[in-house]
């Protein structure tokens, strides 16, 4: 058995013990403790009846217990129904209708036909953040001939995570394109969006759908096992006082109070502070380091050839296809609207759409919306949505039509230096960086402290200038 099967296994069994150990805990507390030591006496006891004692406890308990039943169920219900996996393409089922090869010898290479390469034609797969160039500068996707479907989806929005050649990152297991902040999953063998780690005591991966749903459940576990861990703790210490035989049942649940209070408080201080800098555990586990490319449409890119500081893709992108198999192409009348550039037409999926490939600096997060904002697209925008396993979290709907995720102000700082046009349409302008521009400014800025010196010291200033001319005018014609 292999790691994978291994842990497969045991995200069946787990939520089954989880279960059973709430069940066993409930009773040691209602029977054990409210019913036994508080209200029915035995002969030998050495305290008086309190049911008040009883009756918080056990309000205070079943609320608790209540909330964290919900949330555990609601966490499940999601990972099984909805994990938040990305849809196989085509080409993957394709590739299960082959027959498998059987065993024997291997095939004689110079009795196969050359395959021509697709876009799914590459064994490594890039995962997050991870570029495609290979050593030499090349694509990783060499001798393209035809695109694999799915494209539409990302150069339809305005931003979208790339390449450092501007395009998609691929999952050559899935056989697909992945989708912004998309990580595949070993265990399940499936890409998920936005996945944090795959849990085996929710029974499966915790992802975009049920994050909200997993800090929930570990919050109210936190507090749930607090309390059980307090009044345990309170009444095993007064049973020692009075010098009575501990009960068992009672050290057993202070233990389990003690140890899974620690474990679920250190996931509870984790998970928030990675839904307040818009994170997952995935993601952060190169936070520092990370560089992210991302595809940035220019909606009026520059037709005159100057050099920019980044580099362009425009899709939909065409087969890469050798000269002598291009038909001719025939000729097309240009109509003066088309000159003009006054169509009325709205773009559409085939519509060219030009990108600026940009890359973030090194551990930036380009969601990263602040902690009040980051907090709201995993939790909710309501008060109740904090508290209430009920709605899946904003960050799930990818409606918007700018990117998958909300953008930060990263991105906005990517397109102002690239002098990208904001998204409101009003121009940015690119920052200069000229040396020889630098240089001259400095020259001149000096030259002309230096005269007004001279002005207000010596008078002199108006001789020296007419000087430099003269000496300037001579150099030029040879003198």
């Amino acid at each position: 058995m292999n790691q994978k099967s291994f842990n497969l296994i045991i995200a069946r069994i787990v939520p089954i013990i989880l279960i059973g150990l709430a069940g066993y805990v409930t009773w040691i507390v209602v029977v054990q403790i409210c019913i036994d030591y508080l209200l029915r006496l035995s002969a030998t006891a050495s305290h008086a009846r309190r049911p008040k004692a009883a009756i918080a406890i056990l309000v205070i308990y079943f609320i608790l217990l209540v909330f964290l039943i919900v949330c555990y169920f609601r966490l499940l219900q999601t990972v099984i129904t909805n994990p938040g996996y990305v849809p196989r393409s085509s080409l993957w089922y394709q590739q299960q209708k082959q027959p498998k090869r059987t065993k024997g010898p291997p095939p004689n290479p110079s009795q196969e036909k050359p395959k021509k390469k697709t876009w799914h034609s590459h064994s490594r797969q890039p995962e997050y953040g991870e570029g495609a160039a290979s050593s030499t500068g090349g694509s990783l996707y060499p001798d393209i001939t035809a695109p694999a479907s799915g494209l539409e989806a990302f150069y339809t929005k305005d931003v979208f995570v790339c390449q450092n050649d501007g395009r998609p990152i691929w999952c050559s297991t899935c056989l697909n394109w992945k989708p912004d902040r998309t990580h595949h999953c070993r265990e399940v063998e499936r890409c998920v969006r936005k996945m944090d780690h795959f849990c085996p005591w929710v029974g499966g991966i915790v992802s975009e759908t049920n994050f909200k749903f997993f800090l929930q459940f570990v919050t109210y576990g936190t507090a749930y096992w607090i309390f059980v861990g307090i009044f345990m703790a309170i009444f095993v210490a007064e049973k020692r006082r009075a010098h009575e035989q501990l009960n068992i049942h009672w050290i057993l649940a202070l233990a389990f109070a003690i140890l899974f209070g620690l474990f679920s408080a250190g996931m509870a201080g984790g998970t928030l502070q990675l839904v307040l800098i818009n994170s997952t555990t995935v993601e952060n586990l190169s936070r520092k380091t990370r560089v992210t490319y991302l595809a940035v449409h220019i909606p009026r890119p520059d037709t005159s050839g100057a050099p920019t500081s980044y580099r362009t893709i425009t899709y939909p992108l065409k087969p890469q296809v050798p000269a002598d198999e291009i038909p001719p192409q025939p000729a097309v009348a240009v109509s003066e609207t088309t000159q003009n550039n006054t169509s009325t037409t709205p773009p559409t999926s085939t519509s060219p759409r030009t990108f600026a490939i940009l890359a973030t600096a090194p551990g930036r997060n380009p969601w990263d919306l602040g902690f009040q904002a980051n907090f709201k697209e995993v939790m909710g925008y309501h008060f109740w949505d904090w508290f209430l396993p009920l709605k899946y979290s904003p960050c799930c709907t990818h409606s918007g039509g700018e990117s998958d995720f909300p953008l930060g102000p990263i991105v906005d700082g990517l397109r102002k230096e690239a002098g990208i046009s904001a998204m409101d349409g009003t121009e940015v302008d690119a920052p200069q960086y000229s040396p020889s521009r630098r240089r001259k400014r400095r020259r001149t800025r000096g030259s002309s402290d230096g005269d007004i010196r001279h002005d207000q010291s010596s008078g002199k200033g108006s001789e020296m200038r007419r000087g430099r001319k003269h000496r300037r005018r001579t150099r030029d014609f040879g003198f």
